[in-house]
């Protein structure tokens, strides 16, 4: 495992120390990046990637004759209802585990759509709280920023797939803070990891 240890039974305790400025390690099978990490052949060879999750309407399939691909034409607007694509893209990103696979998820510059599908892909396949693995994708790749409307759907995901929000408390950090999800969030069941990350140590316990 690169730079990571296995800790528990049948849990992985993955622990990044690289951290990439194009292309993102999430975990041993899901990487995460942008037009150029997709377009790039020779890097994704180098990171051992085997499948592609291409979420964006607007790029094509780069590399069809290297990969295995699937692609989903996501928009990246406020009203696009991504949780209606989640279906495809959880049991593709299933198969690349089932197979100790690698799937690069990437959308135009792999801060809002692809990073929602792998929200949503951790919190209902491995039962992953939305703050922690927003916060451990965060830490791999400063600059996520999904759109608003993509977050409010987030936190209804959560809470339909889990019973609870982890994002509706005050350390849940500053993405969290936005008028329709403010005037939500005081109803719902808190739960989860609402703190924060230890300084320096990204993790997600993939089972």
């Amino acid at each position: 495992m690169l730079n990571g240890a296995i800790h528990g039974k049948g849990v992985h305790k993955v622990r990044w120390s690289e951290k990439l400025r194009g292309l993102s390690i999430i975990t041993n099978n899901v990487v995460l990046g942008g037009r150029d990490e997709a377009n790039n052949r020779d890097l994704m060879r180098k990171y051992g990637v085997t499948h592609v999750l291409n979420v964006s309407k607007q790029l094509k399939n780069f590399h069809p004759d290297d990969f295995v691909y699937l692609k989903i034409n996501c928009l990246d607007a406020d009203n696009y209802n991504i949780v209606a694509d989640f279906e495809p893209a959880r049991n593709f990103i299933k198969q690349v585990e089932d197979c100790k696979g690698r799937v690069l998820v990437h959308c135009i510059a792999g801060v809002s759509r692809s990073v929602c599908m792998i929200l949503m892909y951790m919190m209902a396949e491995h039962g992953i709280c939305l703050n922690q693995i927003y916060k451990h994708i965060k830490k791999v790749r400063p600059f996520i920023k999904p759109n608003e409307g993509f977050r409010l759907q987030m936190t209804q995901f959560e809470l339909k797939y889990l019973g609870y929000s982890s994002v509706a408390g005050p350390k849940a950090g500053p993405d969290w803070r936005f008028y329709k999800w403010n005037a939500l969030k005081k109803d719902a069941k808190r739960g989860g990891n609402e703190g924060s990350l230890k300084s320096g140590d990204s993790f997600c316990h993939i089972l």
